[in-house]
């Protein structure tokens, strides 16, 4: 429940910024400023959110996050122009902060391992769920009502959804979280396996989430309508659904590091075909590929992340570290993807992503290597 409203009310903000935009006059920088906040603070607040679940439980602080998504959005409806509006999104990109690094390290904590892959899977499938439900609303209500009654509206909800969280909280919260005196962090920068798994996500980020933003230009340069260019989208999100279960399941019955593999070649492959695909068939069967391949690799590294630590069980500190250097690289991947489209066009962006996924497979089999 706490994902799906976790992913739903992040990727809502975004939907309201059109809104926003047009009735506070706000320019593409300050826009582009909004949408970037959360990935901003998390690089700031993950680590420290980890730690502080070591300490009072990790429930307990998911259950926090939720404070600061009601505070955010209710700030924002009363946000008169763009200072307090920044401040509002940063307050609310505190709780997304939060919620990711905390949430998977109990998820794999909680988890038997040999299910680890599947249910991690599973986990991240459902945050997509809230991505498509909770922003859909957005625009029905703000045409309707305003932005202003819609972001209170769901800031009410957010307080309910709070409730539910407190009061469904398992009673036996002390026997299922690990809470206390943990590992040092120094300590797993020493694990061979920790490091070449982040290696491997760092560089898969590089392949993998440019493409959603670069997908329409290269299929405008190919000559596809709105229309076509709308439904390619929605089939690679599709995919996306598909893909992290399927993958992560995958990783259940092989070896992760090889489902990653496996994954980023595959990947590469598919980014190739899609340069030169001009048939609408052929890019909807591709892009679905591509969707289940650049999400489905994603609960794959977390469990390699898993793996990498199983012996320490410092869940909480390689999360917050994993949040960390995936927010930075989240950040920059598109800046360099852009650059390069801007030197020497769109297709030389999508090999250079198709480059960094086959570059993605070096670590991740010193990672096998390292576990073996």
């Amino acid at each position: 429940m706490l994902h799906l409203a976790n992913d739903g009310f992040k990727i809502g903000l975004i939907t309201l910024l059109p809104f926003l935009a047009h009735e506070l006059h706000l320019n593409f920088t300050l826009v582009g400023l909004l949408g970037a906040s959360s990935n901003i603070v998390q690089i700031f607040i993950a680590f420290p959110a980890a730690l502080l679940a070591t300490k009072i439980g990790g429930l307990k602080t998911l259950t926090i996050a939720l404070f600061f998504y009601l505070l955010g959005y209710a700030i924002t409806s009363f946000s008169p122009h763009f200072i307090p509006l920044l401040i509002s999104f940063l307050i609310a990109g505190i709780g997304f902060a939060i919620f990711h690094p905390i949430a998977f390290a109990l998820i794999s904590r909680w988890a038997d391992p040999s299910k680890r892959g599947r249910i991690i899977g599973n986990f991240t499938a459902i945050g997509d769920i809230g991505t498509a439900a909770i922003p859909a609303f957005v625009p029905y209500l703000v045409t309707t009502y305003g932005w202003r009654f819609t972001t209170l509206l769901y800031s009410v909800i957010i307080f309910l959804l709070g409730v539910l969280a407190i009061i469904f909280r398992p009673t036996d919260e002390k026997t299922i979280e690990k809470k206390g005196k943990q590992p040092q962090f120094r300590h797993l920068l020493k694990q061979k396996a920790f490091i070449t798994a982040h290696i491997a996500v760092i560089i898969d980020t590089f392949a993998s989430s440019p493409l959603i933003i670069f997908l329409p230009f290269l299929l405008l340069k190919h000559g596809f309508s709105g229309v076509t260019l709308g439904i390619a989208i929605a089939v690679y999100f599709l995919g996306s659904l598909i893909g992290k279960s399927l993958l992560g399941t995958l990783t259940d019955s092989m070896s992760g590091y090889k489902i990653f593999i496996f994954g980023e070649i595959c990947m590469a492959i598919a980014i190739l075909l899609l340069i030169f695909t001009y048939s609408f068939a052929g890019v909807l069967i591709i892009v679905g590929c591509l969707g289940a391949l650049t999400k489905g690799t994603g609960p794959v590294g977390l469990t390699m992340v898993s793996d990498a630590i199983e012996s320490h069980g410092a869940f909480e500190k390689a999360f917050g570290f994993n949040s960390v250097v995936s927010a930075i690289a989240l950040s920059l991947a598109p800046i360099l993807l852009g650059h390069i489209s801007d030197i020497q066009g769109i297709s030389a962006a999508f090999l250079a992503m198709a480059f960094f996924a086959l570059l993605a497979t070096v670590p991740a089999l010193v990672f096998g290597k390292s576990l073996e």
